[in-house]
C-alpha cells in the first residue's frame, strides 16, 4: 500500500507505511530535541519562581520523551507497532504535561504551546499511521 503525502521531504511522495511512520517519527525526535532545548534555555533564563518550575518540568518531561522516542524508534524498525504506539502515547503525554505545567494556578503564557502541539499532533498522526 502507498501513501500519497508532500512532497517537501525526500522519499515521502511515495512512501509505504513503515516509512511514512518513519518520517513522522523522525520529525518527532527532531522537535523533542529542539523543544528540550528550548525549555533548558528558558529554565536558565527565567527569574520568577513560578515560570522557572514550569519550565524545569517541560526539560525533564521531554527528556524521557527522548528516551521514548528512541524506543518508539526501535519498536517501529522491528515493526513492533503495539509498543510504538504505546511509545507514542508517552510521548503525547509528556508534551501535555509540559502545555499544562503553565495552565496552573497561578496560570502562565506558556512560549511552548506551538511546540507541544506539534509534538502531540505527529504523535497522533504515528499512532494512526501505524493502528
Amino acid at each position: 500500500m502507498k501513501i500519497i503525502i508532500n512532497k517537501s521531504k525526500p522519499g515521502s511522495a511515495t512512501a509505504d507505511v513503515q516509512g511514512l511512520a518513519q518520517i513522522v517519527a523522525d520529525q518527532i525526535q527532531i522537535n523533542l530535541k529542539d523543544t528540550f532545548s528550548e525549555a533548558s534555555k528558558l529554565y536558565k533564563e527565567a527569574t520568577e519562581r513560578v515560570i522557572k518550575e514550569c519550565f524545569q518540568i517541560c526539560s525533564e518531561v521531554y527528556g524521557v520523551a527522548i528516551d521514548y522516542m528512541n524506543g518508539v524508534l526501535i519498536n517501529l524498525k522491528s515493526k513492533n507497532y503495539s509498543n510504538t504506539r504505546d511509545g507514542l502515547s508517552f510521548v503525547y503525554g509528556d508534551a501535555d504535561t509540559c502545555e499544562e505545567s503553565f495552565h496552573e494556578e497561578p496560570v502562565q503564557p506558556s512560549p511552548l504551546t506551538k511546540n507541544n502541539n506539534d509534538v502531540k499532533n505527529l504523535a497522533l498522526i504515528g499512532s494512526e499511521i501505524v493502528k
